[in-house]
């Protein structure tokens, strides 16, 4: 029984890291930290710059909205009516940036789309885009659209006779596109 007592008191004597082993872990933790604050940081301003884009896409379809129901010219005349200030004042930039109007688009003060780089390939033309870039295409294509829909209703008449008569010419262009795209296909 004596040995067992022994052997009990060597084993608790052991127990615990020694001041070298306490150092090593504590060196491997700050080289983790190191790596990854760096990247958290990285990722908490590229989904800033995201949030910022998506409320300047939302002001600026909200402004869209607004334009044609007031029936004003430009954007810029929009932002400087109440409800356009309101609308403005609605979305916030989360950096601390000023969301404003200039011309007709809706920029940032802190945030700049322009340093994105164009897209890379020729199939998948939004496929090398970044997010930012991908909402300023939206609002690109939503603006075009806008002004497409401003010109079937005749530049704003409103009239259904006009609107019936454009949809029956964009039938028939369809179809004329339909039929050409057969024929084509009959001669391959």
């Amino acid at each position: 029984m004596n040995t067992y007592l022994q052997n009990k008191d060597k084993r608790h004597l052991n127990a615990g890291f020694t001041l070298g082993e306490l150092l090593v872990v504590a060196a491997i933790i700050g080289i983790l930290v190191a790596v990854t604050v760096p990247i958290f940081f990285g990722y908490l301003q590229k989904s800033r710059e995201t949030v910022c884009l998506s409320n300047r896409a939302a002001a600026k379809r909200m402004l869209l909205t607004e334009q044609i129901l007031i029936q004003a010219a430009t954007l810029q005349e929009i932002a400087e009516t109440k409800n356009g200030k309101d609308i403005l004042n609605q979305y916030q930039c989360p950096s601390g940036g000023q969301i404003y109007v200039d011309g007709d688009s809706v920029k940032c003060t802190v945030h700049d789309d322009e340093a994105v780089e164009e897209p890379k390939s020729v199939e998948n033309p939004y496929a090398n885009l970044s997010a930012s870039k991908k909402a300023g295409t939206f609002i690109d294509l939503a603006s075009k659209l806008g002004e497409l829909s401003n010109e079937i209703l005749g530049n704003g008449d409103g009239s259904i006779s006009k609107i019936n008569d454009n949809i029956e010419i964009m039938k028939a262009t369809i179809q004329n596109k339909k039929q050409g795209v057969s024929c084509i296909r009959r001669q391959n």
